[in-house]
C-alpha cells in the first residue's frame, strides 16, 4: 500500500520530513528552523491498482470524445490510445 501526504510540497535540503501516528492517523510535516510545524493528512491507497492519471485534465482535453457514447471504428484514434498516452501521475502497484 502507497501513502500520499496531502498539501505537502517536497523537503527542501537542510529540511527533515517527520511523519508519526497521531490518533491513529499517519500525518507527516516538514521541520525547518523558521516554520512552525504544521501537520499535513495522508491518503493510504490501496492495492493493487492500475496506472494513476488525472481524469479531470484527461476530460477537459478530450473533451470531443468525453461526450460521445462510443467512438466511430473510423476515427484516427481511439480513447484507448488517448488513454495510454494521458500523463501517468503514479505508477501502477501489485501487492
Amino acid at each position: 500500500m502507497s501513502v500520499i501526504i496531502k498539501g505537502m510540497s517536497l523537503p527542501l535540503p537542510g529540511d527533515a520530513m517527520v511523519c508519526a501516528l497521531i490518533d491513529g492517523k499517519l500525518q507527516c510535516t516538514i521541520v525547518t528552523r523558521n516554520k512552525p510545524i504544521e501537520w499535513c493528512e495522508t491518503l493510504e491507497i490501496p492495492t493493487p491498482h492500475g496506472r494513476l492519471i488525472d481524469a479531470d485534465k484527461f476530460l477537459k482535453d478530450n473533451t470531443d470524445f468525453a461526450d460521445r457514447d462510443f467512438i466511430h471504428p473510423s476515427s484516427e484514434v481511439t480513447l484507448r490510445e488517448l488513454i495510454d498516452e494521458a500523463p501517468t501521475i503514479i505508477e501502477a502497484e501489485v501487492e
